[in-house]
């Protein structure tokens, strides 16, 4: 009780020292020290990432934990149900070498997924599979129209491959930028990320794919660009079922996204609120079943993995990586 009253009788010198201190700064002063704050507690973190981990054994011993962390942090622990994907083909066309079938299912009653779904042509049988998760690429026609040249050159190399539609862009009603620039920053509060839905869909997705007699249910990897790539980093933290996750354009380390504005507003789009501070392997390790260190030589046999690189994120003329990214034939 004492010290709290001599604390509290602090409080009118104080007082005029932080208005000091607000009043001999401007305000994009003051935005510049909080950004190198929050950039120098992102690298700190960065640095220590996974550092308490010294071999697979202490792996597997904290994965398990990790993985409810991360679902916890979705919004996906409990787990929702799953109940019947009522899925259905709406239409199918065919081309050269492959064919196309336009899909919807239900991820949740009422929560449809629309996706195209890319089978080379030829008799049915198990084929490795891509589940191609989709970036932020507005406009009334869906994403999968502007990433469709990846699903298909994987049909047109054998690989059954299915591309699902974000919310918000394309057939699937709904907002899924309201902390990018709608100012409804109440979600948090309410325990609510748009990264959550959209791992659930792509878990869903996963249990579509086992229904079809193309899929091989053995050999089944992710990949996306951008806001996919994220999401194929958390789905394959929170679903053992894809031996492989291959990310575009979609993480970096704690400290890179500073300057960046383009970046900062991505992390207010897909990430979410991190209730276990300090503990950025919960984004994009709770997968490995192979020490971290050895992730990158595990995923070659199903696809052709070479490793990453690590540098700075693009800044606002990011278009110019983005085109070229495009012109590749596998993105990875």
């Amino acid at each position: 009780m004492k010290l709290a009253t001599a604390l509290f009788s602090l409080l009118p010198a104080l007082l005029p020292a932080a208005a000091w201190a607000q009043e001999s700064h401007t305000v994009e002063q003051r935005a510049r020290m909080f950004d190198d704050y929050l950039a120098t507690c992102a690298a700190r973190i960065t640095r220590s990432n996974l550092a308490d981990i010294k071999d697979l054994s202490e792996w597997k011993r904290r994965r398990l934990e990790v993985r409810k962390q991360l679902l916890y942090m979705l919004g996906l622990d409990p787990m929702p149900e799953r109940t019947p994907l009522r899925a259905r083909t709406t239409r199918e066309f065919e081309r050269d070498t492959y064919r196309v079938e336009n899909i919807v299912f239900e991820s949740l009653p009422g929560l449809y997924v629309t996706g195209n779904l890319y089978l080379p042509k030829g008799p049915v049988r198990r084929l490795p599979t891509v589940l191609y998760l989709c970036g932020h690429e507005p406009g009334p026609w869906g994403a999968e129209v502007a990433f469709q040249h990846h699903s298909i050159w994987f049909a047109r190399h054998g690989y059954v491959c299915l591309i699902i539609d974000t919310i918000e862009f394309g057939e699937i009603s709904g907002i899924h930028h309201g902390t990018h620039d709608l100012g409804m920053w109440y979600w948090l509060s309410l325990g609510y990320t748009p990264a959550g839905p959209e791992v659930w869909n792509a878990i869903r997705a996963l249990d579509y794919l086992e229904s079809r007699p193309e899929v091989g249910p053995h050999r089944i990897a992710l990949t996306g660009i951008s806001g996919g790539g994220a999401m194929t980093w958390f789905t394959a933290a929170v679903d053992d079922r894809p031996q492989v996750a291959a990310a575009a354009c979609s993480t970096w380390t704690g400290g890179a996204p500073r300057g960046s504005e383009s970046r900062r507003a991505e992390l207010r789009l897909h990430l979410f609120h991190q209730h276990f501070h300090g503990r950025p392997d919960h984004r994009c390790s709770a997968h490995c079943a192979a020490p971290p260190e050895d992730h990158q030589r595990a995923a070659g046999p199903v696809l052709p993995f070479r490793g990453v690189s690590r540098g700075l994120p693009p800044g606002p003329g990011r278009s110019t990586t983005w085109s070229a990214n495009r012109r590749c034939p596998i993105i990875i």
